[in-house]
C-alpha cells in the first residue's frame, strides 16, 4: 500500500523482484570480450579469403594477357610472307612482310625484356604494346626451325639463311605475377613460306 500523499517508499522500488535480476558487470566484460575475439577471427579470415582471391584474379589476367599476346604474335608470323630476325638483336627482334589483302605491311616484333614489353612496331601503325609485364623467359623469345627441326641461332647462322629456311617460329614469353612468373611459348608454322623453307 502507498502511505497517505501517494508516496512509495524508495527502498523497495529500487529492490529487483524475483527473476529480474540484471547481468554484472563482469559478465558484461566477458561477453564483450568474447564477440569481439569471435569477429576479429571472422574479419580476418574473411580478410586472407578476400587477398587470396585478388591473388588469384591477378594471375588469371596474367595469363590471359599472356595467351592473347601469344595469339596475336602467332597471328602476325602466319600471315608472313617473309621474315628476317634484326641482326642487331638476334632472338628479340623479327621483322616480317604481312601481306594485308592486296598490299604488303612490314611488321616488326620486339621484346624489350629490361622495359617489360613486347611491342609490335608496323610500317603505316604507331608502336603498340602487344604485352606489358613482360619477363625474361630464360631463354630467346624467338627461334627459328628449319622444316627438318634444326634450330637456327642468329649468333652462328647469316641472316638470308634464316629468313630463307624458317618454316618454324617457336616463341615464348613470359610474365610476372604475384607468386612470380608464368610462362608459355608456341610452335608456329609460316603457313605463307612452307614451299619456300622446304628447299632449305
Amino acid at each position: 500500500m502507498t502511505p497517505a500523499g501517494g508516496l512509495t517508499d524508495s527502498r523497495s522500488a529500487t529492490r529487483p523482484c524475483r527473476g529480474e535480476r540484471g547481468f554484472s558487470l563482469v559478465e558484461m566484460m566477458i561477453t564483450a570480450s568474447l564477440f569481439v575475439v569471435v569477429t576479429g577471427a571472422i574479419l580476418g579470415t574473411f580478410d586472407s579469403f578476400t587477398r587470396a582471391q585478388q591473388h588469384q584474379e591477378r594471375s588469371i589476367e596474367a595469363r590471359d594477357s599472356l595467351r592473347q599476346a601469344l595469339d596475336e604474335v602467332a597471328r602476325a608470323l602466319r600471315g608472313a610472307t617473309s621474315l628476317m630476325p634484326d641482326p642487331s638483336r638476334g632472338s628479340d627482334v623479327v621483322v616480317l612482310v604481312v601481306s594485308n589483302g592486296s598490299r604488303n605491311v612490314k611488321v616488326r616484333l620486339r621484346a624489350e625484356v629490361e622495359q617489360g614489353v613486347l611491342y609490335r612496331d608496323g610500317s603505316k601503325v604507331r608502336s603498340r604494346a602487344v604485352l606489358t609485364d613482360l619477363a625474361d623467359p630464360g631463354g630467346p623469345v624467338f627461334t627459328y626451325v628449319t622444316a627438318s627441326g634444326d634450330v637456327l641461332e642468329p649468333a652462328s647462322v647469316d641472316v638470308d639463311t634464316i629468313s630463307r629456311c624458317t618454316a618454324i617460329v617457336r616463341v615464348h614469353l613470359a610474365t610476372r605475377t604475384d607468386q612470380g612468373q608464368v610462362s608459355s611459348s608456341t610452335d608456329v608454322q609460316l603457313r605463307n613460306r612452307a614451299q619456300a623453307a622446304a628447299t632449305c
